[in-house]
Protein backbone atom coordinates (compact mmCIF):
# COMPACT_ATOMS: atom_id res chain seq x y z
CA UNK A 1 0.00 0.00 0.00
CA UNK A 2 1.40 3.40 -1.03
CA UNK A 3 1.65 6.26 1.39
CA UNK A 4 -1.29 8.71 1.40
CA UNK A 5 -1.10 12.52 1.46
CA UNK A 6 -0.65 14.08 4.94
CA UNK A 7 -3.74 15.40 6.72
CA UNK A 8 -4.74 16.91 10.05
CA UNK A 9 -2.00 19.54 9.83
CA UNK A 10 -1.74 21.61 13.06
CA UNK A 11 0.45 24.43 14.26
CA UNK A 12 1.19 24.82 17.96
CA UNK A 13 -0.54 27.99 19.12
CA UNK A 14 -3.37 27.82 16.56
CA UNK A 15 -3.86 29.54 13.23
CA UNK A 16 -2.21 32.80 14.35
CA UNK A 17 1.48 32.44 15.19
CA UNK A 18 3.86 34.99 16.76
CA UNK A 19 6.74 34.77 14.26
CA UNK A 20 9.26 35.80 16.93
CA UNK A 21 8.56 32.51 18.75
CA UNK A 22 9.44 28.95 17.74
CA UNK A 23 6.47 26.78 16.74
CA UNK A 24 5.83 23.14 15.87
CA UNK A 25 3.98 21.72 12.86
CA UNK A 26 2.38 18.28 13.23
CA UNK A 27 0.54 16.08 10.74
CA UNK A 28 -0.90 12.62 10.27
CA UNK A 29 -0.28 10.04 7.52
CA UNK A 30 -1.98 6.83 6.47
CA UNK A 31 -1.12 3.95 4.19
CA UNK A 32 2.57 3.05 4.13
CA UNK A 33 4.93 4.16 6.91
CA UNK A 34 6.52 7.57 6.44
CA UNK A 35 10.32 7.49 6.11
CA UNK A 36 10.99 11.11 5.01
CA UNK A 37 9.30 14.48 4.82
CA UNK A 38 9.75 18.00 3.40
CA UNK A 39 7.74 21.18 3.78
CA UNK A 40 7.25 24.53 2.08
CA UNK A 41 5.81 27.80 3.40
CA UNK A 42 4.59 30.32 0.80
CA UNK A 43 2.81 33.67 0.99
CA UNK A 44 -0.87 33.09 0.42
CA UNK A 45 -1.26 36.24 -1.68
CA UNK A 46 1.24 35.38 -4.47
CA UNK A 47 2.60 31.91 -3.58
CA UNK A 48 6.14 33.29 -3.19
CA UNK A 49 8.33 30.79 -1.31
CA UNK A 50 9.46 32.19 2.06
CA UNK A 51 10.72 29.08 3.87
CA UNK A 52 11.34 25.40 3.14
CA UNK A 53 12.71 22.24 4.74
CA UNK A 54 14.44 19.91 2.27
CA UNK A 55 13.70 16.19 2.18
CA UNK A 56 14.62 14.88 5.63
CA UNK A 57 14.81 11.24 6.70
CA UNK A 58 12.48 10.85 9.67
CA UNK A 59 9.64 8.71 10.97
CA UNK A 60 8.44 11.65 13.09
CA UNK A 61 5.25 13.45 12.07
CA UNK A 62 6.32 16.86 13.38
CA UNK A 63 8.81 19.60 12.66
CA UNK A 64 10.04 22.39 14.97
CA UNK A 65 10.51 25.72 13.19
CA UNK A 66 12.85 28.31 14.75
CA UNK A 67 11.89 31.90 15.68
CA UNK A 68 11.83 34.28 12.72
CA UNK A 69 11.03 31.55 10.19
CA UNK A 70 8.59 33.93 8.49
CA UNK A 71 7.87 37.65 9.05
CA UNK A 72 5.00 38.89 11.19
CA UNK A 73 1.87 40.51 9.79
CA UNK A 74 1.04 38.32 6.80
CA UNK A 75 -0.90 35.20 5.75
CA UNK A 76 0.87 32.02 4.62
CA UNK A 77 0.11 28.50 3.36
CA UNK A 78 2.07 25.41 4.22
CA UNK A 79 2.32 22.10 2.34
CA UNK A 80 3.97 18.90 3.53
CA UNK A 81 5.37 16.14 1.32
CA UNK A 82 6.07 12.66 2.71
CA UNK A 83 7.85 9.57 1.31
CA UNK A 84 7.61 5.87 2.17
CA UNK A 85 10.39 3.26 2.07
CA UNK A 86 9.66 2.60 -1.62
CA UNK A 87 10.26 6.33 -2.28
CA UNK A 88 6.61 6.90 -3.15
CA UNK A 89 5.61 10.46 -2.26
CA UNK A 90 2.40 12.32 -1.47
CA UNK A 91 1.81 16.07 -0.89
CA UNK A 92 -0.79 17.54 1.46
CA UNK A 93 -3.38 20.18 0.71
CA UNK A 94 -2.37 23.70 1.73
CA UNK A 95 -2.99 24.74 5.33
CA UNK A 96 -3.50 28.50 5.87
CA UNK A 97 -2.11 30.36 8.88
CA UNK A 98 -1.26 33.95 9.87
CA UNK A 99 1.54 35.60 11.80
CA UNK A 100 1.23 38.48 14.24
CA UNK A 101 3.34 39.97 17.01
CA UNK A 102 2.09 39.55 20.53
CA UNK A 103 0.55 42.70 21.99
CA UNK A 104 2.32 44.59 24.74
CA UNK A 105 0.74 45.87 27.96
CA UNK A 106 2.72 48.37 30.02
CA UNK A 107 1.83 49.29 33.59
CA UNK A 108 2.35 52.88 34.70
CA UNK A 109 5.28 53.19 37.15
CA UNK A 110 4.33 52.08 40.65
CA UNK A 111 5.07 53.97 43.84
CA UNK A 112 4.11 53.25 47.43
CA UNK A 113 0.33 53.59 47.74
CA UNK A 114 -0.60 56.02 50.51
CA UNK A 115 -4.39 55.48 50.55
CA UNK A 116 -6.75 52.54 51.11
CA UNK A 117 -7.63 52.77 47.40
CA UNK A 118 -5.64 53.25 44.22
CA UNK A 119 -6.39 53.35 40.50
CA UNK A 120 -3.84 51.51 38.34
CA UNK A 121 -3.36 52.35 34.66
CA UNK A 122 -1.89 50.35 31.78
CA UNK A 123 -1.26 50.99 28.06
CA UNK A 124 -1.81 48.63 25.08
CA UNK A 125 0.35 48.51 21.94
CA UNK A 126 0.91 46.12 19.03
CA UNK A 127 3.59 46.50 16.29
CA UNK A 128 1.21 45.79 13.39
CA UNK A 129 -1.48 48.05 14.92
CA UNK A 130 -3.82 45.12 15.57
CA UNK A 131 -6.64 46.49 17.80
CA UNK A 132 -7.33 45.33 21.34
CA UNK A 133 -10.00 42.65 21.75
CA UNK A 134 -10.25 42.74 25.54
CA UNK A 135 -8.27 43.19 28.74
CA UNK A 136 -8.47 42.14 32.37
CA UNK A 137 -6.74 43.02 35.64
CA UNK A 138 -5.98 41.00 38.76
CA UNK A 139 -5.08 41.85 42.35
CA UNK A 140 -3.10 39.40 44.52
CA UNK A 141 -2.08 39.41 48.18
CA UNK A 142 1.49 39.05 49.44
CA UNK A 143 1.27 35.27 48.93
CA UNK A 144 0.18 35.90 45.32
CA UNK A 145 -3.28 34.49 45.98
CA UNK A 146 -5.97 36.11 43.86
CA UNK A 147 -8.07 38.70 45.75
CA UNK A 148 -10.10 40.34 42.98
CA UNK A 149 -10.31 40.74 39.21
CA UNK A 150 -12.13 42.84 36.62
CA UNK A 151 -13.38 40.14 34.26
CA UNK A 152 -12.97 40.71 30.51
CA UNK A 153 -13.26 44.39 29.54
CA UNK A 154 -13.55 45.56 25.92
CA UNK A 155 -13.47 49.33 26.42
CA UNK A 156 -10.54 51.69 26.95
CA UNK A 157 -8.94 53.10 29.02
CA UNK A 158 -7.23 50.20 30.76
CA UNK A 159 -7.60 51.10 34.42
CA UNK A 160 -8.44 49.21 37.60
CA UNK A 161 -9.61 50.86 40.83
CA UNK A 162 -8.88 48.69 43.87
CA UNK A 163 -10.25 49.52 47.33
CA UNK A 164 -9.84 48.39 50.94
CA UNK A 165 -6.07 48.03 50.69
CA UNK A 166 -4.52 47.45 54.11
CA UNK A 167 -1.60 49.53 55.31
CA UNK A 168 1.80 47.88 55.88
CA UNK A 169 0.97 45.19 53.31
CA UNK A 170 2.47 44.13 49.97
CA UNK A 171 0.20 43.35 47.02
CA UNK A 172 0.64 42.31 43.40
CA UNK A 173 -1.14 43.78 40.37
CA UNK A 174 -1.34 42.19 36.90
CA UNK A 175 -2.85 43.35 33.60
CA UNK A 176 -3.53 40.98 30.71
CA UNK A 177 -4.44 41.96 27.12
CA UNK A 178 -5.67 40.03 24.08
CA UNK A 179 -5.38 41.34 20.51
CA UNK A 180 -8.05 40.95 17.82
CA UNK A 181 -5.89 38.11 16.46
CA UNK A 182 -6.33 36.27 19.75
CA UNK A 183 -2.74 36.61 20.98
CA UNK A 184 -2.30 37.25 24.71
CA UNK A 185 0.32 39.03 26.80
CA UNK A 186 0.62 40.12 30.41
CA UNK A 187 2.56 42.48 32.64
CA UNK A 188 3.22 39.64 35.02
CA UNK A 189 2.59 40.05 38.74
CA UNK A 190 4.13 43.35 39.84
CA UNK A 191 4.54 44.05 43.56
CA UNK A 192 3.59 47.30 45.29
CA UNK A 193 3.51 48.40 48.93
CA UNK A 194 0.75 50.17 50.85
CA UNK A 195 1.65 52.62 53.61
CA UNK A 196 -0.78 55.10 55.14
CA UNK A 197 -1.76 56.48 58.54
CA UNK A 198 -5.13 55.49 59.98
CA UNK A 199 -6.98 57.08 62.90
CA UNK A 200 -7.18 55.08 66.10
CA UNK A 201 -10.46 53.22 66.60
CA UNK A 202 -11.85 51.67 69.75
CA UNK A 203 -11.65 47.88 69.64
CA UNK A 204 -14.20 46.80 72.27
CA UNK A 205 -16.70 47.91 74.88
CA UNK A 206 -14.83 49.00 77.98
CA UNK A 207 -16.33 50.33 81.23
CA UNK A 208 -14.32 52.32 83.74
CA UNK A 209 -15.08 54.28 86.93
CA UNK A 210 -14.93 58.05 86.54
CA UNK A 211 -15.06 61.03 88.90
CA UNK A 212 -18.15 61.57 91.06
CA UNK A 213 -19.31 57.95 90.81
CA UNK A 214 -19.75 58.21 87.06
CA UNK A 215 -18.90 55.46 84.60
CA UNK A 216 -17.17 55.96 81.28
CA UNK A 217 -18.06 53.60 78.41
CA UNK A 218 -15.90 53.18 75.30
CA UNK A 219 -17.23 51.08 72.41
CA UNK A 220 -16.52 50.09 68.84
CA UNK A 221 -17.03 52.48 65.95
CA UNK A 222 -18.04 51.26 62.50
CA UNK A 223 -15.13 51.85 60.16
CA UNK A 224 -16.21 52.83 56.65
CA UNK A 225 -13.29 53.11 54.23
CA UNK A 226 -13.56 56.13 51.95
CA UNK A 227 -11.66 57.56 49.03
CA UNK A 228 -9.97 60.93 48.98
CA UNK A 229 -7.23 63.19 47.75
CA UNK A 230 -4.96 65.85 49.29
CA UNK A 231 -6.02 65.07 52.87
CA UNK A 232 -4.14 64.28 56.10
CA UNK A 233 -4.91 63.13 59.64
CA UNK A 234 -4.73 65.33 62.73
CA UNK A 235 -4.34 63.90 66.24
CA UNK A 236 -5.05 60.40 64.87
CA UNK A 237 -8.79 61.11 64.86
CA UNK A 238 -9.54 64.09 62.60
CA UNK A 239 -9.28 64.47 58.85
CA UNK A 240 -7.78 67.74 57.59
CA UNK A 241 -9.46 68.58 54.28
CA UNK A 242 -7.79 71.91 53.70
CA UNK A 243 -7.28 71.87 49.93
CA UNK A 244 -8.59 68.29 49.72
CA UNK A 245 -11.71 66.15 49.86
CA UNK A 246 -13.01 62.69 50.81
CA UNK A 247 -16.01 60.65 49.67
CA UNK A 248 -17.66 57.34 50.59
CA UNK A 249 -19.18 55.06 47.94
CA UNK A 250 -19.25 51.69 49.69
CA UNK A 251 -19.45 50.27 53.20
CA UNK A 252 -22.81 51.74 54.27
CA UNK A 253 -25.45 49.34 55.50
CA UNK A 254 -28.44 51.46 56.48
CA UNK A 255 -31.04 49.27 58.21
CA UNK A 256 -33.78 50.28 60.64
CA UNK A 257 -32.58 53.13 62.89
CA UNK A 258 -29.31 54.60 61.70
CA UNK A 259 -27.40 57.66 62.92
CA UNK A 260 -24.47 59.25 61.13
CA UNK A 261 -22.75 62.30 62.64
CA UNK A 262 -20.06 64.54 61.18
CA UNK A 263 -18.07 67.06 63.21
CA UNK A 264 -16.80 70.04 61.25
CA UNK A 265 -14.30 72.58 62.50
CA UNK A 266 -13.27 76.01 61.12
CA UNK A 267 -16.06 76.14 58.55
CA UNK A 268 -16.47 79.70 57.27
CA UNK A 269 -19.44 81.23 55.49
CA UNK A 270 -19.25 81.15 51.70
CA UNK A 271 -21.13 83.22 49.16
CA UNK A 272 -22.40 82.83 45.61
CA UNK A 273 -20.70 85.37 43.38
CA UNK A 274 -22.73 85.67 40.16
CA UNK A 275 -23.73 89.04 38.75
CA UNK A 276 -26.42 89.85 36.17
CA UNK A 277 -23.72 91.04 33.76
CA UNK A 278 -21.62 87.87 34.15
CA UNK A 279 -20.67 86.06 30.96
CA UNK A 280 -20.88 82.31 30.30
CA UNK A 281 -17.44 80.96 29.42
CA UNK A 282 -16.49 77.56 27.97
CA UNK A 283 -12.84 76.59 28.45
CA UNK A 284 -10.55 73.80 29.59
CA UNK A 285 -9.60 75.63 32.80
CA UNK A 286 -11.40 77.97 35.23
CA UNK A 287 -11.51 81.63 34.21
CA UNK A 288 -9.76 84.20 36.38
CA UNK A 289 -13.12 85.90 36.88
CA UNK A 290 -14.85 83.71 39.47
CA UNK A 291 -18.16 85.48 38.88
CA UNK A 292 -18.50 83.88 35.44
CA UNK A 293 -20.66 80.87 34.66
CA UNK A 294 -18.04 78.32 33.59
CA UNK A 295 -18.61 75.35 31.24
CA UNK A 296 -15.65 73.01 31.53
CA UNK A 297 -14.70 71.77 28.04
CA UNK A 298 -11.31 70.03 27.79
CA UNK A 299 -11.19 70.68 24.03
CA UNK A 300 -11.27 74.49 24.39
CA UNK A 301 -7.77 75.79 25.12
CA UNK A 302 -8.97 79.30 24.31
CA UNK A 303 -11.94 80.49 26.43
CA UNK A 304 -15.12 81.04 24.40
CA UNK A 305 -17.97 83.28 25.55
CA UNK A 306 -21.36 81.61 25.08
CA UNK A 307 -24.88 82.96 24.92
CA UNK A 308 -27.80 81.25 26.64
CA UNK A 309 -30.60 79.85 24.45
CA UNK A 310 -33.79 77.96 25.25
CA UNK A 311 -35.29 75.70 22.59
CA UNK A 312 -36.06 72.12 21.53
CA UNK A 313 -33.12 71.85 19.08
CA UNK A 314 -29.45 72.81 19.23
CA UNK A 315 -28.69 76.41 18.12
CA UNK A 316 -26.69 76.96 14.95
CA UNK A 317 -24.13 79.09 16.77
CA UNK A 318 -22.01 77.98 19.70
CA UNK A 319 -24.36 78.78 22.58
CA UNK A 320 -25.37 77.14 25.83
CA UNK A 321 -28.54 75.26 25.06
CA UNK A 322 -31.20 74.54 27.71
CA UNK A 323 -33.62 72.03 26.25
CA UNK A 324 -37.27 73.14 26.30
CA UNK A 325 -40.39 72.62 24.20
CA UNK A 326 -40.26 75.85 22.22
CA UNK A 327 -39.84 75.43 18.48
CA UNK A 328 -37.43 78.32 17.96
CA UNK A 329 -34.54 79.29 20.22
CA UNK A 330 -35.13 82.10 22.70
CA UNK A 331 -32.28 84.24 24.00
CA UNK A 332 -32.31 84.29 27.80
CA UNK A 333 -31.37 86.97 30.26
CA UNK A 334 -30.09 86.76 33.84
CA UNK A 335 -31.85 87.82 37.04
CA UNK A 336 -30.70 87.86 40.68
CA UNK A 337 -33.48 88.21 43.22
CA UNK A 338 -35.07 86.56 46.22
CA UNK A 339 -38.35 86.09 44.31
CA UNK A 340 -38.94 84.50 40.92
CA UNK A 341 -38.87 87.08 38.08
CA UNK A 342 -42.08 87.92 36.26
CA UNK A 343 -40.47 87.36 32.87
CA UNK A 344 -40.27 83.77 31.65
CA UNK A 345 -37.04 83.80 29.65
CA UNK A 346 -34.59 84.48 32.46
CA UNK A 347 -32.00 82.43 34.28
CA UNK A 348 -32.80 83.10 37.91
CA UNK A 349 -30.16 82.99 40.67
CA UNK A 350 -31.83 83.26 44.06
CA UNK A 351 -30.16 85.09 46.92
CA UNK A 352 -31.94 83.45 49.86
CA UNK A 353 -30.19 83.52 53.21
CA UNK A 354 -30.70 79.83 54.04
CA UNK A 355 -28.02 78.13 51.91
CA UNK A 356 -29.09 74.68 53.11
CA UNK A 357 -32.25 74.72 51.01
CA UNK A 358 -31.89 77.40 48.34
CA UNK A 359 -32.47 77.03 44.63
CA UNK A 360 -29.22 78.38 43.23
CA UNK A 361 -30.09 78.47 39.54
CA UNK A 362 -33.50 78.30 37.93
CA UNK A 363 -34.78 78.59 34.35
CA UNK A 364 -38.36 79.82 34.68
CA UNK A 365 -40.11 79.08 31.37
CA UNK A 366 -43.60 78.47 30.04
CA UNK A 367 -42.70 74.87 29.18
CA UNK A 368 -41.12 73.96 32.50
CA UNK A 369 -38.31 74.79 34.89
CA UNK A 370 -34.72 73.68 35.26
CA UNK A 371 -33.16 74.33 38.65
CA UNK A 372 -30.02 73.65 40.66
CA UNK A 373 -30.74 73.08 44.35
CA UNK A 374 -28.50 72.79 47.38
CA UNK A 375 -29.64 70.66 50.30
CA UNK A 376 -28.29 68.00 52.64
CA UNK A 377 -24.78 69.19 51.87
CA UNK A 378 -24.96 68.47 48.12
CA UNK A 379 -26.01 70.10 44.85
CA UNK A 380 -28.79 68.57 42.72
CA UNK A 381 -30.03 69.33 39.20
CA UNK A 382 -33.82 69.23 38.65
CA UNK A 383 -36.11 69.49 35.65
CA UNK A 384 -39.81 70.01 36.46
CA UNK A 385 -39.06 69.12 40.10
CA UNK A 386 -37.60 65.77 39.00
CA UNK A 387 -33.95 64.92 39.61
CA UNK A 388 -31.96 64.68 36.34
CA UNK A 389 -28.32 64.06 35.44
CA UNK A 390 -27.44 66.76 32.92
CA UNK A 391 -28.41 69.53 30.56
CA UNK A 392 -27.15 69.90 26.99
CA UNK A 393 -24.73 72.46 25.59
CA UNK A 394 -24.03 72.52 21.83
CA UNK A 395 -25.06 68.88 21.53
CA UNK A 396 -22.86 67.59 24.37
CA UNK A 397 -23.76 66.68 27.95
CA UNK A 398 -22.53 69.03 30.68
CA UNK A 399 -22.99 68.70 34.42
CA UNK A 400 -23.88 71.67 36.59
CA UNK A 401 -21.88 71.93 39.77
CA UNK A 402 -20.47 74.42 42.24
CA UNK A 403 -16.71 74.89 42.12
CA UNK A 404 -14.86 76.35 45.11
CA UNK A 405 -12.07 78.77 44.17
CA UNK A 406 -10.27 80.13 47.24
CA UNK A 407 -13.08 81.57 49.39
CA UNK A 408 -15.60 82.00 46.58
CA UNK A 409 -18.10 79.48 45.26
CA UNK A 410 -18.71 79.91 41.53
CA UNK A 411 -21.24 78.11 39.39
CA UNK A 412 -19.86 75.86 36.68
CA UNK A 413 -21.28 73.26 34.30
Amino acid sequence: MAIQKPYNINLSGGIVIPAEEAFTITWSVSGAIQTSYALEIRKNSDSALVYSVAKTSSYSNNCLLPPGTVPNGDEYKITITVWDEADNSATSDSEIFQTSSRPTVTLSPLVTVTNPSCCFFAAYSQPENIPLRHWSAYLYNSSQNLLSQTGLQALLPIEYLVCNLQSEQTYYIEFQVTSEKGLVNTTGKIAFDVRYTTPKLSTGLVGANHDNAAMRLIWNAIQIIGLGENYSYSDDEKVDLTGGKVWFDTGFNVEKNFTLKLWLESVTNQFINITPAASIIASASPPADTSALWLEDINRTTPTTLGLVQGNSAPLIDNLWLVAGTTSGVQLGVSIDYLAPAAYNVVWVTMEADIDSIELLKLNGSNGTISLRYFNGAFHLYRENTLVDSVLASGNAYYLYIRQIDDTLSLGA
